[in-house]
């Protein structure tokens, strides 16, 4: 059975810190694990859209132990970003490079790939930021070397 947690009242005292650690910068193997269809209000850059939130389960090492954490990746559909939709979609070996395709949310839970992960301070937080997904029909040898 999952561990529900157990309820606090208002004042409450609490001691526990928040474990949370980033991953690492670096090349590490992804599986997705979920999505999520919402909608992305729009900003100074970028106009109102559909929004795709994939969490991605992503594997990495941690003082010489193999550990995995969901990232969540949200896509946004919009024509702006249209080539890092290309590049997911190409990551999990759904779409091939240089061919028009279809974007198919419920075939993507299960695929998985290879991924550069990196970080980024968004209002004086760091967070996990992907960088790229390397294609799926790259070589390993090619993906260890960075490109």
């Amino acid at each position: 059975m999952a561990d529900l947690g157990e309820a606090l009242s208002f004042d409450s005292e609490v001691s526990k810190e928040n474990e949370f650690q980033l991953i690492p910068n670096g090349d590490y193997t992804f599986v997705v694990v979920s999505y999520e269809r919402t909608q992305f209000d729009g900003s100074e850059k970028m106009c109102a859209c559909p929004e795709v939130d994939v969490v991605l389960s992503v594997k990495y090492q941690e003082n010489g132990e193999e550990k995995s954490r969901d990232v969540t990746y949200k896509i946004f559909l919009n024509k702006k970003v249209e080539g890092r939709i290309s590049e997911f979609f190409e990551g999990i070996g759904m779409k091939k490079k240089g061919e028009p395709f279809r974007m198919a949310w419920n075939e993507i839970v299960g695929k998985s790939g290879k991924l550069k992960m990196g970080s980024r301070t968004y209002q004086g937080t760091d967070f996990n930021d992907i960088k790229k997904f390397y294609p799926k029909d790259m070589s390993a040898s090619s993906w260890k070397a960075g490109f």
